[in-house]
């Protein structure tokens, strides 16, 4: 179960919405570059052409899962599932690719409606405006990805963009909790605070995990984060113990060791 707040006015949401168009065409503009499609990109075992791929099934995948709303089937593993999900795609050209990645994407946000509209992934209801924030890091991730690649400029999270992302992630993030992994940890009451943004209650019981906007009243750890190096530890870019050494993650508390167990909860694939 998730419990995530917030409203975004008309403009807030229509700079998020151009902001995400915008990295949409730049991870696109990179695709036109002559980039080899079959180069390996480094440290994802893809290929440009598989990244592409990938981002151009979102909206496929995005709509299915919105369509089933909590009657969604989660994969028994994620190891492949996105490799699973771009499997129709036939195209190995990259600029053919840019092109499907940018008509896929204009005709689903036209379909997102407003920012609190409903919307279901993972068998989890969400709002348009989650959407539309972990699209907008896809695109930026894997736009990093891709640099690698091209030599293009990396492009970055700004500290606005993180703390719409961090929400947006939690929302989702128990349905990639495996049974087993979470059922190794111990159970507890735990406190997350983004730096410049929301306080909220991480609550780990049996193989469930739960998440809601607030600070609990007690807990047996704190961790105080910055939104764009908590993105980057969750999505394994950065490792857990860089990111503490770095001040960028800081868990204290009664047993601030445990964040290390929960950060392991999660399936394998992801």
């Amino acid at each position: 179960m998730t419990t995530i707040r917030g409203n975004v006015s008309t403009d807030d949401w229509e700079d998020q919405i151009e902001q995400l168009r915008s990295a949409i065409g730049a991870f696109s503009d990179q695709l036109r570059t002559d980039v080899d499609g079959s180069a390996r990109v480094p440290n994802l075992e893809w290929t440009v052409v598989d990244l592409a791929s990938h981002l151009a099934s979102l909206p496929g995948l995005y709509r299915l899962q919105h369509e089933a709303g909590s009657n969604y089937e989660l994969p028994e593993r994620f190891s492949g599932f996105a490799d699973r999900a771009r499997a129709h795609i036939s195209s190995t050209d990259p600029a053919e690719l840019a092109d499907l990645i940018e008509s896929e994407m204009a005709q689903f946000i036209d379909e997102l409606g407003g920012p609190d509209d409903v919307r279901w992934q993972w068998a989890q209801e969400s709002k348009s405006r989650h959407t539309v924030a972990l699209l907008h890091n896809e695109f930026i991730m894997h736009g990093q990805d891709l640099a690698a690649v091209t030599g293009a400029r990396v492009p970055r999270h700004s500290e606005e963009q993180a703390r719409r992302i961090v929400p947006a992630m939690f929302v989702t993030t128990p349905a990639f909790v495996d049974r087993e992994k979470a059922l190794a940890q111990p159970d507890g009451v735990y406190h997350v605070k983004m730096r410049g943004g929301a306080d909220y209650t991480w609550t780990k019981q049996d193989a469930r995990l739960s998440i809601s906007d607030g600070k609990p009243t007690k807990a047996d750890a704190r961790l105080n984060a910055d939104p764009i190096m908590f993105i980057m530890s969750s999505l394994g870019r950065v490792g857990q113990v860089r990111a503490a050494l770095s001040g960028g993650v800081v868990a204290y508390g009664r047993k601030p060791q445990r964040f290390l167990g929960l950060g392991n909860v999660i399936s394998d694939g992801i």
